[in-house]
């Protein structure tokens, strides 16, 4: 599938506080990829709001899957972390809901075994599934198959 459009969260520029990390999303069809690089801090997750006017374009399409492809470090400040979980239940308060959401990370991932619970926690918390991959191509696979079921119901 060829890449439609992209966005980053370099757009978003903060008066006080710099973001750390960064997030690249591109819109593949009815998938919302995001490639984020981190550790990340709060900064970074308010900068996603950079990608909403994404959000809503591909919602109007339709039934909808979003993937993150976590790459560098999965640490994360627990201001960081709280900050995604309210995220994520605003979204959902808005009706901003994927069918499916995949995160691609390994083991190896600094702050992988600190930082992924609470990602599977605020998911979680979102009626939203959230399943792991450890490489891209599973995860289209499997966020293809969940936009396929949804779009049969």
């Amino acid at each position: 599938m060829a890449m439609e459009s992209n966005s980053s969260t370099d757009e978003y520029k903060l008066n006080k506080f710099k973001s750390h990390g960064r997030a690249e999303f591109e819109r593949q069809g009815q998938i919302l990829i995001c490639h984020a690089t981190g550790p990340f801090n709060k900064e970074l997750v308010l900068a996603l709001a950079t990608v909403e006017p994404k959000l809503q374009a591909i919602i109007s399409d339709g039934n909808w899957a979003d993937i993150t492809v976590l790459k560098g470090s999965a640490l994360a400040t627990p201001d960081a972390l709280s900050t995604l979980s309210e995220y994520l239940k605003s979204l959902t308060e808005q009706g901003v809901i994927s069918c499916a959401s995949a995160l691609v990370i390994t083991e190896q991932t600094e702050g992988f075994r600190f930082t992924i619970p609470h990602i599977i926690n605020a998911f979680a918390d979102t009626g939203t599934e959230l399943k792991l991959f450890k490489n891209l191509e599973e995860a289209k696979a499997w966020t293809l198959n969940k936009l396929n079921l949804a779009n049969q119901n």
